[in-house]
């Protein structure tokens, strides 16, 4: 393996770790809307939420 064909793989490297922070994130995301729906209708029963429109 030459130095050019090294340089390339650690190049890639950073950029998968990004996006599974990202993707983290996003997961982290969707849990807290879903474990604030799940709060919102033990309180409020009677009320019908979306979970897209809850904003965190």
């Amino acid at each position: 393996m030459d130095h050019s064909e090294e340089l390339k793989n650690t190049e890639a490297r950073p950029a998968k770790r990004r996006r599974a922070k990202r993707k983290w994130r996003e997961i982290e995301m969707l849990k807290e809307r879903h474990n604030l729906l799940k709060e919102l209708e033990s309180i409020d029963y009677t009320s019908s939420y979306d979970i897209e429109d809850l904003e965190i």
